[in-house]
């Protein structure tokens, strides 16, 4: 009967061993979810950001507003928490006259640019900040230091 004994003793510390290791796995588990996002931002982090060439453009605004985006003109984009960076103009916009539109500075044009913004591309959007993503034909709402603007991203394409 000792035997007997002995075998139903190390059997119930090996149901123990499993017993405990499951509790453990539920216990880590359930603090993974718990703490998904800081596990996530731990992961994110370590992507550094890339420069990208964002195409845009912007249609029907005046002609004398070509005169405000010059090369380098920084333009911000408006979030939950204010207004963030959102990149630099790489050169002059390409113009386009509207039909009808005449030499004066008051025709309507198109605009066709590109900008540089630093972000993670991730499933063909780019993150540019917590709140700020950029997606093909997305319609945007910046800002310039002296205009207001609505523009349409045309292509993403990182910049080696």
């Amino acid at each position: 009967m000792n035997n007997d004994e002995k075998s139903r003793a190390q059997k119930h510390t090996k149901m123990n061993i499993l017993d405990v290791a499951i509790v453990l796995l539920v216990l880590l588990t359930a603090l993974a979810i718990w703490q998904k996002d800081n596990l996530a931002q731990i992961f994110e982090n370590d992507r550094t950001k890339s420069s990208f060439a964002v195409a845009f453009e912007i249609t029907a605004v005046r002609y004398d507003l070509v005169d405000d985006l010059a090369a380098s003109t920084v333009i911000y984009a408006e979030t939950e928490d204010g207004f963030v960076e959102l990149g630099m103009l790489l050169d002059e916009p390409v113009i386009t006259l509207r039909e009808g539109a005449a030499g004066s500075e008051y025709a309507y044009v198109d605009l066709a640019c590109t900008l540089s913004c630093h972000g993670i591309l991730r499933e063909g959007a780019l993150v540019v900040d917590r709140d700020l993503i950029l997606e093909v034909s997305e319609q945007l709402s910046v800002v310039t230091e002296t205009s207001n603007l609505h523009l349409q991203v045309i292509s993403i394409t990182e910049i080696h």
